[in-house]
């Protein structure tokens, strides 16, 4: 693997706080801190969000459509019609939607993982970096366990193709450590479940950004987690720990 020069190793060693005081806060476009919803909102709203539980999409998407057509400042309705749209497989619905949620409400942490992810996919990794960090910013608000799961997957994947090791290793610290919640978030829980897949290839990136730093200690005892409870070790993690330990020598 090549080497990193100076630049890219202190990009790779900056931690986390560096990282999270370059965030840009944003202020609501279309709504302030101290509007309440309108009462009927607020009652479509929440009778969308025992049909959408109970998995009565149509009857969840007529109340919903009701509750922003009698406020339409109000985000969270737009952020549960995007659960609901990504379930039914509608993309450029469910992200029409979740910009709205965000745009209403700069701390609508589905919203802004939903973007981010969109903008990871298009190769935007720092405008990912800048959405998943306000996501992070706002874990202290009361989450779903699924979705604080998948800010911190997802976070630390942006920070990681930005090349900032340090950082993304402590944005995932709680990712790293803790079983996935599928099975007890109803928030995403296809992607909650993928995520929880992808914890050992996670790892294992992780190795190699530690070799690449020159930490060979590090980056083996990455490959060994990534080994941790697989009864068949894959054989590139396998060949990255023969390789680690021949660097030991």
């Amino acid at each position: 693997m090549e080497p990193m020069n100076d630049q890219r190793r202190r990009t790779a060693m900056m931690p986390l706080a560096d990282v999270l005081a370059k965030i840009p806060q944003v202020k609501a476009e279309e709504k302030s801190d101290d509007v309440t919803p309108n009462d009927g909102a607020l009652r479509a709203y929440g009778q969308a969000r025992v049909a959408f539980e109970e998995r009565d999409y149509r009857k969840a998407l007529s109340l919903l459509e009701r509750a922003v057509a009698l406020d339409d400042r109000f985000a969270a309705p737009y952020e549960l019609l995007g659960q609901l749209y990504e379930g039914l497989g509608q993309r450029e619905r469910m992200l029409e939607a979740m910009g709205k949620a965000v745009r209403r409400d700069p701390r609508c942490v589905t919203g802004l993982y939903i973007l981010a992810t969109e903008a990871m996919e298009q190769d935007r990794v720092e405008e990912a970096v800048t959405l998943l960090g306000r996501a992070y910013l706002a874990k202290d608000r009361a989450m779903d366990p699924g979705m604080r799961y998948l800010v911190e997957f997802q976070f630390g994947q942006a920070l990681l193709r930005s090349g900032r090791v340090a950082a993304a290793e402590e944005a995932m610290a709680g990712y790293l450590r803790a079983e996935g919640p599928f099975g007890r978030s109803t928030t995403l829980p296809r992607q909650v479940y993928v995520a929880g897949l992808r914890r050992n290839a996670v790892l294992m990136m992780l190795g190699d950004a530690h070799l690449q730093t020159g930490d060979v200690a590090g980056a083996q005892q990455r490959y060994d987690r990534a080994a941790v409870g697989e009864d068949q070790p894959d054989a590139a993690i396998t060949g990255r720990r023969i390789y680690a330990a021949m660097l030991l020598r």
